[in-house]
């Protein structure tokens, strides 16, 4: 039997992500092309989500269309052979729901959604993938708790690790340059890395010599995220953005009260632990399910 799914894919400040979505409009979730990162809405349809991202992979037109309709088998196919299947294991992970937490990805354990997922057991809430109006502008991580409200996006144009000189940085070279057999890309694998430099002056942000608009994006967006949860009856509340970066990080100056947070991924959960009270459970709580309601983000 086959169900039909809607794959978009998404690709903006660096970042390069699948997002799938039922018949009835329903999300399924996420995967994330750079990291593989799985974010399922349902822990129990994260199979589909998995075998719509492969179905989408196999696909000759991944890399020109933005959206496309795929029925997608509800039991997974027979079609890839052990190499194949090894080499989308390995890019995906195993399936959530067979481990315990996501150590098992070998340099990925501290992947930022895997260090916000801490702070759920000390009071914080983290809503994923949230969508802002129609533009297609979504926000990763709107994490709630007892030190306020924060749009975290980890900017991929603003700090990731840059490959050296001679690996492939066209995505078309990339995105064919897969397996023969399934159309995994290779660009899954961890490429050779060096680790830029980033300087944060004011309200610039600069990476290797280049301003970047990171740091406006993020203002922005937290900006739009408190708008809208004022409109759904929320008051009292500030909404801040986090940016969160690799590499040499240098913050020239503290940054104003409003201004996003530029802090690197190690620094994350602690920065939140050291927050000081402003919001109480209930309050966390109530926020958060407000949050996780489709039509707060619909206007």
């Amino acid at each position: 039997m086959e169900e039909v799914l809607t794959v978009r894919r998404w690709r903006r400040y660096g970042a390069d992500r699948l997002f799938v979505t039922e018949e009835t409009g329903a999300r399924l979730g996420s995967v994330d092309l750079q990291s593989g990162e799985v974010v399922a809405d349902d822990p129990e349809r994260e199979a589909g989500l998995r075998r719509a991202a492969q179905a989408w992979l196999r696909t000759d037109a991944r890399v020109d269309v933005t959206e496309l309709v795929l029925p997608v088998p509800t039991t997974p196919p027979d079609a890839l052979d052990a190499l194949d299947e090894a080499a989308l294991q390995a890019w995906l992970g195993p399936d959530s729901r067979d481990v315990p937490d996501d150590r098992y990805r070998t340099g990925r354990a501290s992947s930022l959604r895997a260090r916000l997922d801490r702070l759920t057991d000390e009071g914080w809430e983290v809503v994923r993938d949230v969508p802002l109006g129609r533009q297609g502008d979504v926000v990763e991580h709107l994490l709630i708790g007892p030190g306020g409200i924060f749009t975290v996006g980890e900017r991929r144009d603003a700090g990731v690790a840059c490959p050296k000189a001679g690996t492939a940085d066209d995505p078309t070279d990339r995105a064919t340059a897969g397996s023969a057999h399934s159309g995994i890309p290779s660009w899954a694998a961890t490429p050779a890395e060096s680790q830029p430099s980033v300087v944060v002056d004011g309200r610039q942000m600069i990476v290797d010599g280049t301003p970047v608009a990171a740091l406006r994006v993020a203002r922005l967006e937290a900006a739009r995220v408190h708008g809208l949860l004022v409109a759904a009856a929320i008051s009292g509340i500030s909404v801040r953005g986090v940016v969160v970066v690799q590499g040499d990080l240098q913050v020239v100056g503290p940054a104003g009260h409003d201004d996003p947070l530029v802090v690197h991924r190690t620094d994350v959960p602690g920065l939140f632990r050291r927050m000081p009270v402003r919001l109480d459970p209930a309050r966390v709580h109530a926020i958060a399910q407000i949050a996780r309601r489709r039509r707060t983000w619909s206007h």
